[in-house]
């Protein structure tokens, strides 16, 4: 019985860092660029802005807020997009 709990404890503790490890931008041209609570920036290409969007709205809710944007512009060919939490 103890060791199966050691397992189990080994395995969520393995999760968890990896959940750690993860920032979740797995979106090519997709990246976040500037987060300081309770604002984020990212860079986007093309359209997607609506995953920019999503993206922000996770960010956010981990502050028990949601996403508003509050800046969108182009520099080079890159687009940003400025989220503040509120």
């Amino acid at each position: 019985m103890a060791k199966a709990a050691s397992v189990g404890l080994l395995m969520a503790g393995a999760l968890l860092l990896g959940a750690c490890g993860s920032s979740g931008e797995g979106n090519s041209g997709l990246q976040r660029i500037h987060a300081v609570a309770p604002a984020v920036t990212y860079s986007y290409q093309g359209d997607q802005l609506d995953q920019a969007t999503d993206r922000a709205t996770t960010y956010c809710r981990r502050f028990d807020q949601e996403a508003k944007l509050s800046d969108l512009r182009t520099q080079d060919g890159t687009h940003y997009a400025t989220y503040d939490c509120r």
